[in-house]
């Protein structure tokens, strides 16, 4: 009869560090530092500040004389090119744009509506409802009752003027939808 062997007892201790990783850290950086001190002292000696050339600055006022010390005088200047464009100049001033006229005193106090889809089934109008608002429109359910069934129409609306109203349709027409434009009742 054989009793089974721990296994475990039999491997070996790893191998640990006598340092820490803190204190690794601390002596890398300690010695990073004093090569930087002495790469740094280096330069000092030879002049030239840690590896960087430095360069003077002359005063602004000394640049400026400089400057204009080596333009060429205001005589020398050819200012001719105003003389060989004649006549090719472009005219900037506006035209007097026209206004279209307004809608008539009547249709400014009607609204319209205009009537996306018209269905049954609630959670469909809402998904056109929500189709149309990530398209910009401002549309919104309408709940009627047509011959005693629920219908859920998504109108977008209310339009001060036809024109709009009318534009909104067509626009709508080109995708899959057939619009309808009412005018609300007074």
């Amino acid at each position: 009869m054989s009793i089974g062997r721990d296994y475990r007892k039999l491997t070996t201790p790893r191998n640990r560090s006598s340092l820490s990783g803190g204190a690794g850290l601390v002596i890398g950086l300690a010695l990073g530092g004093v090569l930087a001190f002495f790469t740094y002292q280096q330069g000092k000696k030879a002049g030239t500040g840690a590896g960087v050339e430095t360069h003077a600055r002359k005063p602004a006022s000394q640049q400026a004389a400089e400057a204009a010390a080596d333009a060429p005088p205001v005589d020398t200047i050819d200012y001719t090119f105003y003389d060989r464009l004649p006549g090719q100049g472009v005219d900037v001033t506006k035209k007097q744009a026209t206004v279209p006229s307004a809608v008539p005193a009547e249709e400014d106090q009607a609204l319209y509506l205009v009537q996306v889809v018209s269905l049954q089934q609630q959670p469909d109008a809402e998904a056109v409802r929500a189709e149309l608002a990530l398209k910009g429109y401002d549309a919104r359910l309408q709940t009627v009752e047509v011959a005693g069934e629920t219908w859920y129409r998504v109108i977008i609306g209310p339009i001060n003027a036809m024109n709009v109203a009318q534009a909104t349709a067509d626009q709508l027409a080109k995708q899959k939808y057939n619009p309808v434009v009412s005018r609300v009742a007074d």
